[in-house]
């Protein structure tokens, strides 16, 4: 079982994808069950979840009538006062809501694609501990 949360944010970072431009960073932290516990961060820009978001809604759409229970956060509705300290709070509650409803619904989780995508963004191949930690 794969669970992430968006814990925190940092503004004015350099974009942890290598674009160079500036941008405020969410810190996800990633949980996984199977198969043994493994825990991580992930340091990504909205515009990172934004593109998972646009990559999986079709499929969203088709398997749960009406979309999740939490949309995704509107990339418009904070743009011109984003920088603010309440902004980024704001903004990363949402998202926080929004990952947590996408990793819990089975539903979604089942399907290749949704799997696939998300944990590319959430860098679960590079991370998954495959060995029982030693006691």
């Amino acid at each position: 079982m794969t669970s992430a949360r968006v814990i925190s944010w940092l503004p004015n970072m350099v974009d942890p994808d290598g674009s160079g431009e500036i941008c405020t960073v969410y810190i996800v932290n990633v949980t996984m069950d199977v198969p043994y516990y493994s825990q991580w961060k992930v340091h990504c820009r909205f515009k990172k979840l934004k593109n998972l978001y646009d990559s999986i809604s079709g499929t969203i759409g088709r398997h749960i009538p009406g979309g999740l229970k939490v949309p995704f956060p509107s990339s418009t509705a904070t743009w011109f006062r984003s920088g603010t300290d309440d902004a980024r709070s704001k903004r990363m509650y949402d998202l926080d809501l929004w990952l947590k409803e996408l990793c819990k619904e089975g539903v979604l989780m089942g399907r290749k694609k949704v799997k696939e995508v998300l944990w590319d963004m959430l860098r679960v191949e590079n991370n998954l501990t495959y060995q029982k930690p030693a006691r």
